[in-house]
């Protein structure tokens, strides 16, 4: 079958890592990068990417087009698809990963679409999503990087800067390494912390959670409620203790306690620090088993193969 991935391209690698499992069931895949044409939209016409969908539309004729992040795209690039799907047939899919505003236009949005995912149970509840399903999102065992030598006793945490994030960082009492975006003026400033005000390539991500103790997870309080982002996953397959707040839909893939920790506040999070540097036996049996649980339930693969059962479509074997 073929599939058409639309997506505006990013570091989190979300896109490539879904199309790459659907490839890996057999399906002839192919990724349309909105980010590439970003310019072109401000600068010569709004609708030059969508012109361009158009035109892709046209010459591959896809029996699936599976969208990522549909709320932030353009209304007249989910129209063009919404047209494709009304001429040509086949399945209009999308996967939201963020909370949003229903009204009129988010509404226009939404309609065109067979099946709408989202990664965050909250959207089920409390959003007009009558085509709605639940898709946690993954992690990609091909990231792997193996990186040689122990691992040191850091604790990481790699994410863009939030309030809620911030505030966290400066109420704890034990020191983090923290890597992306927003960090600057912290870089600047005397801490406990070491601040690396940039993003980092996923594969490099992995590199350095392949390195570590344990990784810490905060969520991005503007964009989920209950969701989980992929941080819930990668710092476990990469063999770290993953220390994350608590947050809703963690129960649904997690026990906590025994494969991953969760905390609630300053002083629980430091306690599970301190447990974890000074119980070697206690982490080593949490990183193997959220590891063992992320391999057999957590992949994109996974997660492709969910998607493939809820609308009936076949794989043609794995490549």
């Amino acid at each position: 079958m073929k599939v058409l991935f639309v997506a505006r391209c990013d570091y989190s690698m979300l896109t490539e890592c879904m199309a790459n499992a659907f490839a890996q069931l057999g399906h002839d895949v192919s990724v349309f990068d909105l980010k590439k044409y970003r310019w072109c939209d401000k600068h010569i016409t709004t609708t030059f990417s969508a012109g361009r969908l158009a035109a892709c539309l046209r010459r591959s004729k896809p029996a699936m087009i599976f969208v990522v992040a549909p709320m932030f795209l353009p209304l007249a690039t989910i129209a063009v698809m919404g047209d494709y799907r009304r001429r040509q047939g086949g399945v209009l899919a999308g996967w939201i990963g963020d909370v949003f505003t229903h009204n009129e236009e988010s509404a226009a949005k939404i309609s065109p679409f067979d099946r709408l995912y989202v990664s965050d149970t909250y959207l089920l509840s409390h959003m007009a999503l009558d085509q709605g399903a639940y898709l946690p999102l993954a992690t990609d065992p091909a990231l792997i990087a193996r990186a040689p030598g122990a691992r040191t006793s850091d604790c990481l945490f790699i994410a863009s800067r939030t309030d809620n994030r911030s505030r966290f960082l400066g109420e704890i009492n034990r020191p983090v390494k923290v890597f992306g975006p927003g960090w600057r003026a912290q870089a600047r400033t005397p801490s406990m912390h070491q601040y690396y005000p940039h993003a980092l390539p996923l594969r490099r991500v992995f590199e350095l959670y392949e390195r570590s103790a344990m990784v810490l997870n905060l969520k991005n309080e503007a964009h989920v409620v209950n969701g989980l982002n992929q941080r819930s996953f990668d710092p476990c397959l990469a063999g770290a203790v993953l220390l994350h707040d608590y947050i809703a839909d963690l129960e649904l893939h997690f026990d906590p306690g025994r494969e991953i920790i969760v905390f609630r506040d300053a002083a629980e999070f430091e306690v599970a620090y301190d447990r974890v540097l000074g119980d070697a036996s206690f982490a080593r049996r949490v990183a193997e088993a959220g590891q063992r649980r992320v391999r057999a339930c957590h992949t994109f693969q996974h997660r492709a193969q969910h998607v493939l059962q809820d609308l009936h479509i076949k794989g043609e074997g794995p490549r």
